[in-house]
């Protein structure tokens, strides 16, 4: 596993990246002023930790960003969910 993946689970960023995961599962078009009054973190650390599940999730996920909101679209559903599985597990 490199480096990002480890850092983003053994530290308190994994359990944000789980929230926006989970936040973005539920409600699609959200945008970064609303995601950020639901989790209570900075639009920057929102779109810092967005641009590292990207890399993390790779293609089995799509993050995009509109006016209306952010949008997650999973493409590799049993990829996505083995790696969101992974956190939960590592991160408790």
């Amino acid at each position: 596993m490199d480096s990002l993946a480890t850092k983003l689970i053994l530290n308190a960023h994994s359990k944000r990246s789980l929230q926006l995961l989970m936040l973005l599962e539920v409600n699609s078009d959200l945008t970064l002023s609303e995601i950020s009054q639901k989790t209570n973190l900075s639009k920057r650390t929102i779109q810092a930790d967005l641009n590292d599940l990207r890399y993390l999730f790779g293609n089995a996920i799509d993050l995009n960003g509109s006016l209306s909101g952010m949008r997650m679209t999973i493409h590799d559903y049993e990829c996505y969910y083995a790696k969101k599985n992974y956190f939960l597990i590592k991160s408790h």
